[in-house]
């Protein structure tokens, strides 16, 4: 895997580092550059809207460091932590055209 610690000091930044590694610990993934995404149109039934994200993970146990990824269906999101059905993300700085 690549270098975790490199890449999270430039997510969190200086004094943040203790936050980043709290979560990891626990089985949390780092998701840099990323974007949410939705299927939702004025059409799309309230029970079949899905939100996914894309970006960069690090620390992800099936994937090197850097790996662009594409999310599972987000099931729940609270502050900077986002939880699909198999992985849970902590959110780092957002791809800058998300917007």
């Amino acid at each position: 895997m690549g270098s975790t610690a490199k890449r999270a000091t430039m997510a969190w930044g200086i004094g943040k580092m203790e936050s980043y590694w709290d979560y990891v610990g626990d089985g949390h993934v780092l998701l840099e550059d990323w974007k949410r995404h939705t299927n939702a149109t004025p059409y799309t039934a309230p029970e079949a809207i899905c939100e996914w994200m894309t970006g960069k993970v690090y620390g992800h146990p099936l994937h090197d460091d850097g790996t662009l990824v594409s999310t599972s269906p987000v099931v729940s999101t609270i502050g900077r932590k986002v939880s699909t059905r198999n992985t849970d993300y902590i959110l780092g700085e957002e791809i800058a055209d998300a917007r």
